[in-house]
Parts: C-alpha cells; structure tokens; sequence
C-alpha cells in the first residue's frame, strides 16, 4: 500500500475519532472483530481511533485512576521486555514485531473506551452485533477438513470456537437486560462455529460466562433463563461433551496430537520462566524454545503462560492486579460476566494478537474499570439500559 494514501487515510480516521469519539469506538470494536479483515487493517483502525479519542480527551486520562497506570505499565513493559531480548530465530523480527503490536492494540483500545464514555449497554450490542456477523461469516467461509472441525483459511478451529462462544455470552448478556428477538438470534448463531469447531476449550468459557450471568440473575429469572439456555445446551454442550469423551478415551486430540503435549508445553513454560522470570524471553519466543526442547515449534497455548515466559512474572503480576481491580469494581453483571468468559478463553489457547478474540477482553475490561454506575447513584430513574461509564470508579 502506498504510504502517502496510508497516511492520509490513517489521519482522517483520527480525526473522525477525535470529532466522534463514541461513534468511533463502536464502528471499530464491529471492523476488529471481524474475521474477514486482515489483522493489519484492524490494528490500524484500533490504533487510530484510540489516538483521535486520546487527543479529544487528553485532559480526561488521569481520570481514569490506577487502573489506567496498571495498564499503562503493562504496555510498556512488553514493549520492554521484547526490546531486551533476542529476535526470535523461528518466527523473525517482522513477524514477532507484528504480533506484538497486535496485541498490544486492543489493549490500548481499552483506553478509547474509557475515555470516550461509551455507554456499556452500547458497547454489549456492539460486541454481539459483531460477534453475530463473524460467526455468520465464518461459517460462510470455513473450508472442510480431515477432522471433520470447522476451520477458514486463516482461522484454525479454536479461535473459531472461541469467537462463537464470546458471541453467544455477549448475546445472552444483551438478553438478561432486555429479551429481544436479535439477541436469541445471536446467540443461536454464535453456536453454530462453536459447535463445528468442537472446540474443548471454547465451551469451557461459554459454560463459565453463561454461569456468571445466571449466577447474577434473581430467582423471578430463572425460567427465563432455563428457556434461554435449554437450545444452546442441546445443540452445543451435548456434542461437544461426546467429542471430549472420545479424546480421553482415545488418548489423542482432533488433530493427531498426543493429548499430553499441552502438558508438555506448560512444564517447559515453566522451566522457562525459573530461567528468566523478571524479562522473559521476548514477546513470540517461546516457539523457538519449544522446537529446541521438543523438535515442534509452539505456543504456550495459554496467555497467561505465555506473558510469564515471555514478558516475565512482573507482566504477568500487572495482568492479574487488573483483574483483581475488575473484581472490586462496581461494574454490571452482565459486563463481568463477558469478561470473564474471554478471559477464560485466554487460558486455553494464544489468541492475544487475534482482535476477534482479544476484543472481548480488553472491551469489557474497560468497561468493567471505569463505569461506576449503580442503581443507587442513579435513583428512581434507573433502568437497565442506563448504565453509562463515567470514570473514575476508585483511586
């Protein structure tokens, strides 16, 4: 691409960010997700958005409290980290540089919806909406395979899995507020990559996003939300409880893998991470490691893993003292319950650079930190459709 056409596009993005900064937030968390659209372009409409929000809010930033420096630290202790270290020799410096920008952009973008105030019941639709079009998508698109498990060109089978799971508690989350038509479509469609990706893991955040919301819902609730969960667990738990069945009992993974490999990687994360626990060993190293110790380049195949060997346990303690953060905050249900089934998802597999996925993490955990809306502060007046951010929530 030309770079005096990329140029201008990438001002006038921010400057339409920066004259529209909730629209613009909401039109970038629907292009991220979806799957159709190169990683690149993605990460330049993140990045471009959060620099148009942060200039029209600049004064605003230090609103936003200790959450903010926490995340701030972050950022930059993994641009750290990978600075210090070697290039990695499997992947190269283009490739690593690329994902560690990746990933790094919707964790930035958390910024821009702090700061822009977006209201969280627009940030829910936006999340289902777009969850809903990428699943639509994905099944449109995906290609057949030896395994039987639903796949596109660039997508393996678990991000596949993870994007349908995330779409159907983001949906059903919409659905414990206010029950509509598209929500159950939404969620109905989710299920569909979720269930043909067979994906273990996938399933494990929906079940434990879709709990979190039961968990906050009243008893007068509690047939709305049997009727609301009875066509996902038929046509999505049961198969994929058949097809885990079969894994342990044969021993061997949908994709020929031993079923101890993962064990394998995590036990050389650690060793890993006891030789190099303050710096790492650079964002993206560790498949150089895994095909040194195991002839297989690798993942850690879980980001939580994967920022402890590769930024070191200083990046890996920041991570959870924001989660922890999550957790005292006076958040919606609903928003925590989004949260937690990406972070979830986090644990079985690396899709931290992939903004499909990672939107669902770092979005909600915006919203979570800097939204301190209560039924109380609001009074009378409150309705469920009225929880707005406004930061700060606690110093």
């Amino acid at each position: 691409m030309d770079l005096g056409l990329l140029l201008v596009g990438g001002g006038v993005a921010v400057a339409l960010a920066a004259a529209f900064p909730q629209r613009a937030v909401v039109v970038a968390v629907l292009v991220a997700v979806f799957p159709g659209i190169e990683v690149a372009p993605a990460v330049g409409v993140l990045l471009a958005v959060t620099l148009g929000v942060g200039l029209r809010y600049l004064g605003r930033l230090g609103e936003l409290g200790r959450p903010a420096v926490l995340l701030a630290a972050l950022v930059v202790l993994l641009l750290v980290t990978t600075a210090i270290n070697p290039t990695p020799r499997f992947l190269g410096a283009d490739v690593a540089r690329n994902h560690l920008i990746a990933s790094l952009a919707p964790m930035v973008f958390a910024f821009a919806v702090g700061l822009a105030q977006v209201p969280a019941r627009t940030i829910r639709a936006a999340l289902a909406s777009a969850g809903g079009v990428a699943s639509v998508w994905l099944i449109v698109m995906s290609e057949g395979t030896t395994t039987g498990r639903l796949r596109t060109e660039e997508l393996n089978e678990n991000v596949v899995g993870y994007i349908g799971a995330l779409t159907v508690v983001s949906a059903l989350a919409c659905w414990t507020i206010r029950p509509n038509l598209l929500c159950g479509l939404g969620a109905l469609v989710g299920a569909v990559p979720l269930v043909l990706s067979q994906s273990r893991g996938a399933l494990v955040a929906m079940v434990v996003g879709l709990f979190a919301l039961w968990v906050s819902q009243q008893r007068s609730s509690w047939r709305g939300l049997i009727m609301m969960f009875a066509p996902v667990a038929v046509f999505v738990v049961w198969p994929l409880v058949v097809g885990t069945t079969q894994f342990y009992f044969s021993r061997r993974s949908a994709v020929g893998d031993d079923g101890t490999y993962r064990l394998d990687l995590a036990q050389l994360a650690v060793q890993s991470v006891r030789e190099s626990p303050l710096t790492g060993i650079g964002w993206r190293g560790f498949p150089d490691v895994s095909l040194i110790a195991l002839g297989r380049a690798s993942n850690t195949h879980n980001e939580y893993l994967r920022v402890a060997v590769e930024a070191g346990l200083p990046a890996l303690l920041l991570m959870l003292a924001v989660g922890w953060m999550v957790l005292r905050s006076r958040a919606q249900a609903q928003d925590k319950a989004i949260l937690l089934a990406g972070a979830v998802a986090f644990g079985f597999n690396n899709a931290m650079s992939n903004p499909s996925v990672a939107l669902f993490v770092w979005v909600p955990l915006a919203v979570c930190l800097w939204s301190n809306t209560t039924k109380q502060e609001l009074g009378k007046g409150w309705t469920a459709s009225d929880d707005v951010l406004h930061p700060p929530i606690r110093r």
